[in-house]
């Protein structure tokens, strides 16, 4: 037996030592403090909050676990945990959250969590348990749905003539979300179909998903910055260090799911998070200004962000994130850095990562002052497809953009970004770069002639082939030209030394493999910014080509072209690009395959998009593009 203690005891140094957990005295006189002694009984009608809570605080004392002993569901409320103390959830036993406003504290929505860790030191959940959020107690119910604002839009939506059928989309949730009209989408689906029976295919699409949004309550609360967003955490780390979490199983959160906020040294691992695939907000994992976090053989499957990097508190920025072998499931993004970024972002890295049927994989969405920089993703198989309009995305396996949230707003940049053995099975759309003007700040105007434009060159941007240059085929054909129109190889200006003009810099691209393939019978043809908006972004701005940013004046001072930028769900285009790059310098593409399957959707018109007016010193270096011949479409 002595023995054995002083195993646990030399065990727990090493782990102090690498986690930063409380001395070691605490640890050895630590003893299990059993719910069932303090008077917790299995129950999904009856609190079992103060004995839960009486449980916590006696183990605190000593840096014990806490370990709910008897099976069976016990509702609570929330529960704050504190100082040292370990929470054990053995398989079998439920946490079941509260879903009353007096079930969480009078404080206000930053404490709103069932399960807060606070300002603790080695605090620990474990177990094979489950934590369970409720949402489906929030959803409104089918006659509430019917009268409820997002409802009556969305049918207004469908009322409107096909050619009114895109609009621009602000916030999330905001009164400019947008919902895909599905009648044009099922009839392109039929055709498919029809196609494929006459070619002799069997094979049929599944109708596509009518899936929005469901409609939720919401608390009246004033602590509440936005108020359709009223709702509590399932888990928070808040303020604290040397965490852990492992093993457990969050279900059913009707907000955020697992919170990192203002910590250091945490380690998720082996979690499984299910959120209901229709309830809005319901990210799975969001480390908010925290450093020292990894997150290692997570699960993950919601209608919002699977795994979120972000930044909500100035001074607090993010360092050294690791995130490694995980399955990862989204209506939304499955990695998103932003689009809250008001501190910086660095020294971030994805690796191992297996997403499938997202409407984003890999996501940077930077809306804020902060900047974000050193992220490397590395090793990830990827397939993405289109999904009712109302969440964010267009299918693209690979997004990354940088535009203000609103006008007035200097938004940081993205830069030193690597994207390293990408394998992309199937997307709907393509890689997507888009970054705005460096220097617009809020002393400039969008509606007179006080825009200062000095300081921002008007030179053109040069794209150049290297190496093996950019192959294109189709069976026996060629796709067309690979590079953007009017643009040729033997006229292309030499490379030159520039000062940075735009957002996004230093991009590397390589080893990417990609196949384009119509998986959904959603409409595509837009490039998605939101949430961001743009007081010049439904003008047509002289020398603009649609989709990039200009710099000077305007002819008629109606607005400066070096403060414009992109904005909102744009479907002016109606197409999409295997490859989209604008407002972005430095961009290298090194041994990318692009493939196109049939049929094709109608939205690929495009193979690269490069704006020679919003780039520079864009590389591309062995990219072959090639496609399957389609006998009943005309091939781009």
């Amino acid at each position: 037996m002595l023995h054995v203690l002083v195993l646990m005891v030399t065990m727990a140094a090493a782990a102090s030592a690498s986690t930063h957990l409380p001395p070691l005295h605490k640890l050895a006189a630590a003893r299990p403090c059993l719910a069932s002694h303090y008077g917790a009984l299995p129950s999904s009608t009856r609190y079992s909050t103060a004995a839960l809570q009486a449980a916590i605080d006696d183990c605190a004392t000593r840096c014990g676990t806490v370990v709910v002993d008897s099976p069976g569901t016990y509702l609570t409320a929330s529960l704050l945990l504190t100082g040292c103390v370990h929470l054990h959830l053995p398989s079998g036993v439920t946490l079941l959250a509260g879903t009353q406003r007096r079930d969480y504290p009078p404080t206000g929505q930053p404490d709103w969590y069932l399960l807060r860790f606070f300002d603790c030191s080695g605090c620990s959940l474990t177990g094979g348990g489950t934590v369970d959020g409720q949402a489906r107690a929030w959803v409104l119910s089918d006659r509430q749905q019917a009268a409820s604002p997002r409802q009556q839009q969305q049918q207004q939506l469908q009322a409107r003539p096909a050619a009114d059928s895109f609009t621009l989309g602000v916030e999330r949730g905001g009164p400019d979300s947008t919902s895909r009209r599905l009648t044009s989408a099922q009839a392109h689906l039929q055709q498919q179909q029809q196609q494929r029976q006459a070619s002799g295919s069997s094979r049929v699409l599944p109708p596509p998903p009518d899936i929005p949004r469901k409609a939720v309550r919401n608390w009246a609360d004033p602590s509440c910055l936005k108020p359709e967003e009223c709702r509590p955490r399932l888990v928070g780390l808040v303020d604290s260090r040397g965490m852990s979490i492992s093993g457990v199983r969050l279900t059913d959160p009707v907000y955020w799911c697992l919170h990192v906020l203002r910590c250091e040294h945490v380690s998720i691992s082996s979690v499984r998070i299910l959120g209901d695939w229709a309830v809005p907000n319901n990210d799975g994992i969001d480390v908010d200004g925290s450093r020292h976090v990894s997150i290692s053989h997570a699960d993950v499957d919601t209608a919002d962000d699977a795994i979120c990097i972000k930044t909500t508190t100035e001074g607090h920025p993010v360092r050294n994130v690791t995130v490694s072998d995980c399955r990862l499931r989204s209506r939304s993004s499955a990695i998103k850095l932003g689009s809250e970024s008001v501190a910086d972002m660095q020294r971030i890295s994805f690796t191992r990562l297996a997403i499938r049927d997202s409407n984003r994989g890999l996501a940077i969405q930077l809306r804020d002052g902060g900047s974000i920089s050193s992220v490397r993703f590395k090793h990830i198989a990827i397939t993405t497809r289109h999904y009712d309009a109302s969440w964010w995305g267009a299918a693209e396996p690979i997004h990354v953009s940088a535009v203000p949230r609103r006008p007035g707003v200097q938004v940081g940049t993205v830069s030193d970004l690597h994207f390293s053995d990408i394998n992309v099975a199937a997307a709907e759309s393509g890689i997507f770069l888009a970054g705005g003007p460096m220097h617009c700040s809020a002393s400039h105007s969008f509606g007179g002639n006080s825009c200062d434009c000095s300081g921002i060159s008007c030179t053109g941007g040069s794209t150049r082939d290297s190496g093996g240059g950019i192959q294109s085929s189709s069976g026996s054909g060629l796709l067309g030209s690979s590079l953007p129109a009017g643009l040729h190889a033997a006229e292309l200006p030499p490379l030159r030394p520039q000062p940075l003009q735009h957002t996004l810099s230093d991009i590397l691209l390589q080893r990417v493999k990609f196949r384009l393939l119509s998986r959904s019978g959603f409409e595509g043809g837009c490039q998605d910014y939101r949430p961001s908006s743009n007081a010049s972004s439904g003008l047509t701005l002289p020398g603009s080509d649609g989709g990039g940013v200009g710099c000077g004046s305007s002819s008629d001072g109606a607005a400066c072209r070096c403060c414009w930028w992109p904005a909102g769900l744009d479907c002016s285009s109606g197409s999409t690009a295997a490859l989209w790059v604008s407002g972005a310098d430095d961009v290298r593409l090194t041994d990318v395959q692009i493939h196109y399957s049939c049929p094709r959707r109608p939205d690929w018109k495009q193979q690269l998009h490069i704006d020679p007016g919003s780039t520079s010193d864009v590389v591309l270096k062995r990219v072959k593009v090639t496609a399957d011949s389609c006998s009943d479409e005309s091939v781009m």
